[in-house]
């Protein structure tokens, strides 16, 4: 079982009485590429947290869409085109994962499926990174299928989207390797 604190963004999980930290898909990208987003303005990071929530709610069929706010909107519309044009079916969204053997946790945004095919999508409200595919290729070996079709979905605030297939197997090892070096880098300090 994986547990995860909102305010820290830590997930964390018990072993044997003890509760042990658990690096995201996420934390291992940003640590292994060395990347580094504390400059970016929190405004962007609070506005895709609440387009993450407002697709949740309305894939629960609990949204007030009256209650959004206006920066919000554009990026919801933008999914409902995507969802009218691909005739995307959704079947979990926001499911917090983890893959003991690989010692990594994170939070798929959706899986659903389009055209009977099951995939797997990670929601952008920002812009296209060369590391995208490394994440959802993180994602689905979090959720033990490496067969899923893997995409990001990048929402515009101009209300348009572009779905991005991620098809290039070899970013499993590659993710893999990455999460092996994270985990064993303290063992060497």
């Amino acid at each position: 079982m994986i547990n995860f604190d909102e305010a820290s963004h830590t997930y964390t999980t018990e072993i044997e009485g003890a509760e042990m930290v658990v690096p995201s898909v996420s934390t291992i990208i940003s640590n292994i590429l060395d990347l580094d987003y504390s400059g970016i303005d929190p405004f962007y990071a609070d506005r895709g947290t609440a387009v993450h929530k407002a697709i949740e709610l309305l894939i629960a069929d609990n949204l007030d869409e009256g209650s959004l706010d206006e920066e919000i909107i554009p990026f919801l519309n933008a999914y409902k085109k995507f969802v009218k044009e691909t005739k995307f079916k959704s079947q979990e969204s926001e499911v917090r994962v983890f893959n003991k053997n690989l010692w990594v946790a994170g939070t798929l945004d959706l899986i659903g499926s389009i055209g009977g095919k099951k995939v797997l999508m990670d929601i952008k409200t920002g812009q296209k990174h060369k590391w995208h595919h490394l994440q959802t290729a993180g994602y689905a070996l979090l959720s033990d299928n490496e067969n899923i079709k893997r995409y990001c979905l990048y929402l515009t605030k101009k209300e348009t989207y572009k779905l991005e297939p991620h098809e290039n197997n070899s970013d499993y090892s590659l993710f893999k390797s990455m999460a092996e070096v994270y985990n064993k880098k303290g063992k060497f300090k």
